[in-house]
């Protein structure tokens, strides 16, 4: 008996602990998406769409944060299975009215949940404007994981932006500023994919930046 009383002692004491631990842990601010949300891919749409569908070894590609669904309809068009996430609930819901397949949750949330190697193909925007650093390394870490050999993974990032003293409360409250196109190249690469890449600015006054690379075979 006493061994048990002993044992119960030691598993209060570890939850104890866990506890603790838990709530000292920095998270990203609940609500953020709603507080900055994320642009459409307006005049990325087509130039991603033919980029994907030429690199894909085939299987659904996802888009994350997708908005209303535009990339995933281009794909869609041209033959390719896509899919999407998009944590804001009245925006995924257009995007299912329009006949996209999307999960209404974060991609940081759906990406642990799918089978190693099963997506042919992934492309982050929004999100990755708006998570901390430590949250984008596991992003990247599971983003490796349930790609397949082969499949592309693009980048599309707001432009690094100097703070302003007159900044809106989306951007003050968001956990921290959009990273340099230099930094991304570095995360993506010791993510272990291969072919970094950066993609041309966007047109038309857009001055996102992308980045693409491919998930090794081996």
């Amino acid at each position: 008996m006493t061994q048990v009383v002993e044992a119960f002692r030691f598993l209060h004491a570890r939850v104890s602990t866990l506890e603790a631990r838990a709530n000292t842990e920095d998270v990203p601010l609940d609500g953020a998406a709603w507080l900055a949300p994320a642009r459409e891919l307006e005049g990325w749409v087509e130039p991603l769409a033919s980029l994907v569908k030429a690199r894909t070894p085939g299987g659904e590609v996802l888009h994350a944060d997708c908005g209303e669904g535009a990339l995933i309809r281009a794909l869609t068009q041209q033959g390719v299975p896509a899919i999407g996430a998009e944590p804001r609930g009245g925006v995924a819901l257009r995007a299912l009215e329009r006949g996209c397949e999307v999960t209404i949750s974060e991609v940081t949330e759906d990406l642990p949940q799918r089978v190693t190697g099963s997506l042919g193909g992934l492309v982050l925007s929004g999100v990755v404007d708006r998570v901390p650093l430590h949250a984008i390394l596991p992003l990247l870490a599971d983003s490796r994981r349930v790609l397949a050999g082969g499949a592309p993974i693009v980048i599309v990032s707001e432009p690094l932006v100097p703070l302003s003293i007159n900044a809106p409360t989306s951007q003050d409250m968001v956990d921290r500023a959009a990273l340099h196109l230099e930094t991304w190249e570095l995360l993506i690469d010791r993510s272990g994919f291969a072919d970094v890449t950066p993609l041309p600015v966007g047109t038309g006054g857009d001055e996102r930046f992308g980045v693409f690379a491919t998930t090794p075979t081996t």
